[in-house]
């Protein structure tokens, strides 16, 4: 899933200024992609301290 997180976090952006979103979305938008990166390398998930 790491490429999953990559492509939202750095195409996400983009396509929200392109199209004229306000910068509260894009907060917003950056918010989401941290709780993804969270909730995707959370303690439970790994396996001897490296990530399934």
């Amino acid at each position: 899933m790491p490429v999953l997180e990559a492509l939202l976090s750095l195409i996400g952006p983009a396509y929200l200024a392109y199209y004229g979103f306000a910068v509260p979305v894009m907060v917003v938008w950056a918010i989401l992609c941290t709780g993804l990166w969270v909730w995707n390398n959370r303690p439970s998930k790994r396996q001897n301290g490296v990530a399934r």
